[in-house]
Order: C-alpha cells, then sequence, then structure tokens
C-alpha cells in the first residue's frame, strides 16, 4: 500500500450517504499514481486497519450538523478533534461491533497508529433514504471536494519530492 491513502466511507443505498463512495469513485477514474483510492463503506474499527501505515490520508464521509446542504467541513486531526467528537460521526448502535468515525479517530489516536497527516471532508447531507438518489446539491458538493482532494494530493507529491 502507498503511504497516500484516500477513504470513501459511506452506504451507495442510502441517498446521500453515498457521498463519500462517489468521491472515491470520481477519484479512481483519475487514475492518479501513488495514492491507494479506497471505497470503505461504514466506518467501524476496518478504518484503523485502512488508516494505519499511511503517512497523508484524508477521510470523506456525509455529515450531518446544522449546515445547509451540501455544505463542505474539512478538518485536520488532531487540532480539530473535538469537531469531529461534537458532529454526527458517532456510532448510532451502542455497540463494539459498530463504532462511528469519531470513535475509530479517539481510539487511532490512543494507539498512535494515525498517520502523520489526516483530513476529514464532510458533505452535509440532505437526506438517507433508501435506494433513492443523491440529492442535487449534495452532487454538486462532490465535484467541489474532488478537486481540493486533488489539490491536496498535488501538493503532498510537491512536498514529498524536496
Amino acid at each position: 500500500m502507498n503511504t497516500k491513502r484516500v477513504i470513501g466511507l459511506g452506504n451507495l443505498y442510502a441517498g446521500d450517504d453515498a457521498v463519500g463512495i462517489l468521491v472515491i469513485r470520481k477519484l479512481q477514474a483519475l487514475h492518479l499514481p501513488g495514492v491507494d483510492m479506497i471505497e470503505a463503506g461504514l466506518a467501524g474499527l476496518t478504518l484503523l486497519d485502512l488508516l494505519e501505515g499511511a503517512k497523508h490520508a484524508i477521510v470523506v464521509d456525509a455529515v450531518q450538523s446544522d449546515l445547509e446542504e451540501g455544505a463542505i467541513i474539512r478538518l485536520e486531526i488532531p487540532q480539530d478533534q473535538d469537531q469531529v467528537t461534537r458532529l454526527s460521526w458517532d456510532s448510532a448502535t451502542p455497540s463494539t461491533h459498530s463504532i462511528g468515525l469519531s470513535e475509530a479517530i479517539t481510539l487511532g489516536m490512543t494507539l498512535g497508529i494515525l498517520p502523520e497527516q489526516l483530513t476529514i471532508i464532510g458533505i452535509e447531507l440532505a437526506h438517507c433514504t433508501t435506494n433513492q438518489p443523491i440529492s442535487r446539491k449534495v452532487f454538486a458538493a462532490t465535484e467541489t471536494v474532488l478537486a481540493s482532494i486533488v489539490e491536496d494530493l498535488r501538493k503532498m507529491a510537491c512536498t514529498n519530492s524536496n
């Protein structure tokens, strides 16, 4: 695996919750060298396995907060850890088998296995309706996020070559 990873979280069958997977598929179509692009589904403990060993990682997921649908939230870990905890990135079920992004990141920090640079990009969702298409504003936000990630990867490549 490469030391640069972009991980998309989400559920293709739950409306706007598909944003992370959709962004990954758009990135994969660009055939960028030296970057692992991973469709990860739900966060959970598997996310820690996917982050381990990466020097730089970007995680894309839907978020539910008080912002307008399609709004983009960018957080850098560890500086913005409190905001990850505040947002709706926790598990909806009280089980050790199903932990959310916030819990996974907190555990990764505790274990010391997070990448040196970890960026979380959230796109505010409008709905998670089963078997419904992604909403227009959320879909439009994926293009903005895609451009941002490509720029981030370009900067990482320049930094690594110096």
